[in-house]
């Protein structure tokens, strides 16, 4: 009987620090956002490495939040890391193939390296995969100063006349603007 009791009693006790550990564990984890938080403000500390380490977590919990994969991305160019940025912007682009911002971020880092071709075809992929008007203008005018680098004066033209009639009090699209028309001849 005695041994019936204290079998019960351990088959209770295995029970109850189970409930127990599962509780502490619940408690004691950060959610994906949390991560994202710290990644974000370890960042703004320049403490890289911290918050390539908290991101990391974020998609490890959460592989279907694309900001996670732009801030370690961002993370990756901040240390220097140039190729393991390009291969982030590369993952997310093939589990968010419509963000635009993705195509854009990459855009950026690939116009860092004069890489002018490759890069305006991501402006043109973001151009093409978003909606909003502000966002569109924004990757016409990266575009548009991708050409620019690369000596494609008449494209820049274009863009920057698209440009123009979203926003003609914009200063930068006028400047740019202006330059571009005296490298080709045409009264602004």
């Amino acid at each position: 009987n005695s041994k019936v009791i204290l079998d019960f009693l351990n088959k209770k006790m295995k029970l109850v620090l189970i409930v127990i550990v599962c509780i502490v564990k619940l408690t004691f984890s950060q959610t994906a956002t949390e991560h994202y938080a710290q990644s974000k403000f370890n960042f703004d500390k320049k403490s890289f490495i911290k918050a390539l380490e908290s991101i990391e977590h974020a998609i490890k919990l959460d592989s279907s939040n694309a900001n996670f994969f732009l801030t370690k991305a961002q993370i990756h160019n901040a240390l220097k890391n140039y190729k393991k940025s390009y291969e982030t912007y590369n993952q997310a682009i093939t589990i968010f193939p419509n963000e635009s911002s993705i195509y854009s971020e990459r855009g950026h880092l690939l116009l860092s390296f004069q890489d002018f071709e490759r890069a305006i075809n991501n402006y043109t992929k973001a151009i093409d995969n978003t909606k909003n008007d502000s966002l569109k203008n924004q990757y016409v005018k990266s575009r548009a100063a991708a050409k620019i680098s690369s000596r494609d004066f008449d494209g820049a033209y274009k863009d920057l006349l698209n440009a123009f009639k979203f926003d003609s009090t914009n200063i930068t699209t006028l400047t740019d603007l202006g330059a571009v028309c005296d490298e080709i001849g045409k009264e602004s």
